[in-house]
């Protein structure tokens, strides 16, 4: 068994910087052998499990566009924003959202898949903060049987196996 939990994690860098909490943390790793002779020097069979159960529930931080940038207001950045239709500077670097294709359009109206910023900071790195769950579980194993039919005629066989699924 090998056992990891949060509570001598630090919290990260960009969670302390958005005021998101540490993330909680539990993994678990466990496992075993087993082998041995089914017949005194002819036959013999090993077998071995790992399995792997990790939970991550917590906060996480992103960066996502400010209201302004979604309407194409553009105006806070001091690089000249070029049209690329007439390679002019967009009057006020304000982008009409006439020009945005639809599926920017989807997106950037769709706050329920890319949210707006909820946490203050300078910039925009880490403006977003929100939960954030991870679960892994995991199976792993194999059978193997040997076979000494005789000094000269050796034979085995070996199956594996591997079960997983992760989701967020």
């Amino acid at each position: 068994e090998f056992y990891r939990n949060s509570d001598l994690d630090a919290n990260t860098w960009a969670n302390n910087r958005s005021g998101a909490p540490k993330a909680e943390r539990r993994q678990d790793i466990y496992g075993g052998t087993f082998g041995g002779p089914i017949m005194r020097d002819k036959l013999f069979f090993f077998s071995d499990y790992q399995g792997s159960r990790q939970d991550a529930p917590g906060s996480g931080t992103a960066s996502v566009a400010p209201a302004a940038w979604r309407a194409g207001d553009l105006s806070s950045f001091t690089t000249p924003i070029i049209d690329p239709l007439t390679g002019q500077q967009f009057p006020g670097n304000q982008i009409p959202t006439s020009r945005f294709g639809p599926v920017a359009r989807s997106l950037l109206n769709d706050t329920a898949r890319y949210p707006l910023p909820n946490a203050a900071v300078a910039g925009v790195t880490g403006n977003y903060v929100g939960e954030t769950l991870l679960k892994i579980r995991a199976h792993q194993g194999d059978a193997r049987l040997d076979w000494n039919a005789s000094t000269n005629d050796k034979f085995f066989v070996r199956s594996d196996f591997n079960l997983s699924n992760s989701h967020r």
